[in-house]
């Protein structure tokens, strides 16, 4: 459900941050869309990780 946001929001021309626990396969999912998604780790359950997150596009 989640990529499936990142898919539509990016064809709509948002710009989108997608994160997930599993970065490796997030950025796998993203490389494969036309579109500049930033793919992020995040924990969701780690302050610092969010912390991160939040530096990343700020």
């Amino acid at each position: 459900m989640g990529l499936a946001v990142v898919k539509l929001s990016a064809k709509e021309g948002a710009k989108v941050v997608a994160t997930d626990i599993a970065i490796k396969q997030l950025e796998e999912a993203v490389s494969n869309l036309e579109r500049d998604i930033l793919a992020l780790e995040l924990d969701v359950s780690s302050e610092e990780q969010w912390k991160n997150v939040s530096r990343s596009f700020w």
